[in-house]
């Protein structure tokens, strides 16, 4: 390996780490993507590698040496610390730093309270939801949300078509802004620019334009409503906004930002809720919402249990 590949390489994991913060230079990044298409192979490689730390994590940090700083809670975040611990990190989980194949799938996750931006090859990028998993497969236009929460920038191609699956929905698109929340029993697809076709599994099809939110089961007919664009992904904003949403969606949202399950008594769980909770640490979307909705506390050992009070 030369000095312009390690050069290169360093790059990569510098952009790798930056991406992750919510001031990242997208534009900055874009061109140095197309600068050189070796960039491109140079930045996929470190992100399935970080992929592939995440997923080995235990067995990485059992085995560094404590003087790597391996007993951080976060390995894969060891790349802002040179080229050298990247790749001997490639070396444990047995993956080649340079020309790693692209065939298989790459899964990329998030823990609760914590979010993820993903840069793919073509210029999609991919801001994941906490506690949330997607899968993306080698040739990068297959993709599944497995759960949790992303949104989608997807740059014009009407050569290339973006393929994302979730519950029972697959969406395609050639360019738009959209995001898919898979959680409390439902998929919610919103589109705050272009459009984007969603299929279901049983043969429906709907053309879904932008101010427009869908919303099913993955069973019968959707349901389809506007939706204001800035609404869209709101937690990219520290924002939790719904609109007649049930309690149940409600509650597993608030357990993906917790990092504790929370969910709402049987009898409430269709009940419905509109209005806006501000995230911040997580802490308080509990009490903010049961403050809000007239709702009783229920602490039972690691588990919150939503209820009614008493009349």
């Amino acid at each position: 390996m030369d000095n312009g590949d390690i050069d290169r390489i360093e790059e990569a994991i510098a952009w790798h780490h930056a991406l992750a913060r919510d001031d990242a230079d997208w534009d900055r990044f874009t061109a140095w993507l197309e600068a050189d298409p070796a960039n491109r192979t140079a930045y996929d490689e470190i992100a399935s590698i970080d992929a592939a730390v995440d997923a080995h994590r235990d067995t990485i940090l059992a085995i560094l040496p404590s003087e790597t700083g391996a007993r951080e809670s976060r390995p894969s975040r060891r790349w802002a610390l040179g080229a050298g611990v990247a790749a001997a990190l490639a070396l444990v989980v047995g993956i080649p730093l340079l020309h790693t194949p692209q065939e298989k799938a790459v899964i990329y996750t998030t823990r609760p309270a914590e979010t993820k931006a993903v840069a793919l090859a073509d210029g999609t990028r991919i801001a994941l939801s906490a506690d949330s998993a997607i899968s993306v497969g080698g040739n990068q236009r297959e993709i599944t949300l497995q759960r949790g929460a992303a949104y989608f920038d997807v740059p014009h191609d009407p050569t290339r078509q973006l393929s994302v699956t979730a519950g029972g929905y697959r969406i395609m698109d050639i360019g738009t802004h959209f995001s898919i929340d898979s959680g409390g029993g439902r998929v919610a697809i919103a589109v705050a620019d272009g459009t984007v076709t969603v299929t279901q599994g049983t043969g429906g099809r709907t053309v879904l334009a932008a101010g427009r939110r869908l919303i099913g089961n993955g069973e019968g007919a959707p349901m389809v409503s506007p939706i204001a664009s800035a609404d869209v992904a709101s937690w990219r904003q520290g924002r939790l906004v719904y609109d007649n949403a049930s309690l149940a969606v409600v509650a597993a949202d608030i357990s993906r930002y917790r990092g504790t399950p929370v969910s709402v008594d049987p009898a409430l769980a269709e009940r419905r809720f509109s209005g806006v909770l501000v995230i911040g640490d997580g802490t308080r979307l509990v009490s903010d919402l049961a403050s809000v909705a007239g709702l009783r506390v229920d602490r039972r050992g690691d588990r919150i249990v939503l209820g009614g009070k008493p009349s």
